[in-house]
């Protein structure tokens, strides 16, 4: 038995080793340290944009590695406890690529969708994203057909590069009413990371169209379709668009939505 355990703990102590020269064969041959923070197959990666180039942009990541701490040891009854143990410091890493954008990478955005109550309208055109459009500090995740761990410089070609989606809904009072036009002071709903700098009160200027739809869900639970003479001044309403309602301060309205008031009176009772 004894001479068994032996020839088992020479077979483990031989795959140690040859798992340790492999490890070190790996990082000889990928020169690029940075990849010991990343301990699986990573085929995406997402950052922020540091600088655009011509055919290419540099995003940087920043991680933490939180290193294990041990418990600090308490003495018996009667006796010091000893000392509180020092926690480690964690270990913190940038970690920056330069990716480079062909005629086959595929940039794209999520299309935002609007909770229309009456209408149906047809799903909006794609717009065409390149490189240009790309801003710097603005988060993107980007798909490759490289293991990141593999790489032997910290260089590699998208396959893919996602923006996040944009911030369509304004929430805010209307402050006044102008021919086809609502002026709304308020805010952007629910603001992306990115876009929370400069989530800030601001005074929209909103195009009411034929296409518009002016609706809400009335106090008792039914949708509910308004017109433009409903809008008043100092009404609360969401406002929903197709454009970027953080970059543009001039919007077109594709659905208004006025806050309900509360109700003062009963539902009507509907006899069998």
């Amino acid at each position: 038995m004894k001479k068994l355990m032996l020839i088992v703990t020479i077979i483990a102590f031989a795959l140690t080793i040859v798992f340790i020269l492999l490890i070190r064969k790996t990082a000889k041959e990928t020169n690029y340290p940075d990849y010991l923070f990343l301990t699986h197959p990573v085929m995406t990666f997402t950052g922020k944009i540091d600088s655009v180039e011509e055919n290419a942009i540099w995003v940087s990541q920043n991680f933490t590695l939180f290193q294990n701490s041990t418990m600090t040891p308490v003495g018996n009854l009667g006796q010091q406890n000893f000392p509180p143990s020092p926690l480690p410091t964690p270990i913190k890493r940038t970690i920056r690529y330069k990716v480079l954008i062909t005629d086959n990478s595929i940039i794209s955005q999520p299309t935002t969708s609007i909770n229309h109550l009456f209408a149906s309208p047809s799903p909006p055109n794609q717009k065409k994203i390149s490189i240009k459009d790309l801003a710097i500090r603005e988060t993107v995740t980007i798909g490759t057909n490289s293991d990141l761990r593999l790489l032997s410089t910290n260089q590699f070609e998208a396959a893919s590069i996602q923006l996040p989606p944009i911030s369509n809904t304004v929430y805010g009072t209307i402050t006044d009413i102008k021919d086809n036009q609502i002026f709304v002071k308020g805010n952007m709903v629910m603001p992306l990371p990115d876009a929370l700098e400069k989530s800030q009160e601001k005074q929209y200027q909103v195009t009411i169209t034929d296409t518009t739809e002016i609706s809400r869900m009335n106090n008792w639970g039914k949708p509910e379709k308004l017109a433009f003479s409903d809008l008043k001044k100092d009404m609360q309403v969401n406002v929903y668009t197709a454009e970027d309602v953080v970059e543009s301060q001039t919007l077109t309205a594709l659905r208004i939505e006025p806050m309900l008031v509360l109700a003062t009176s009963t539902p009507p009772i509907i006899q069998p």
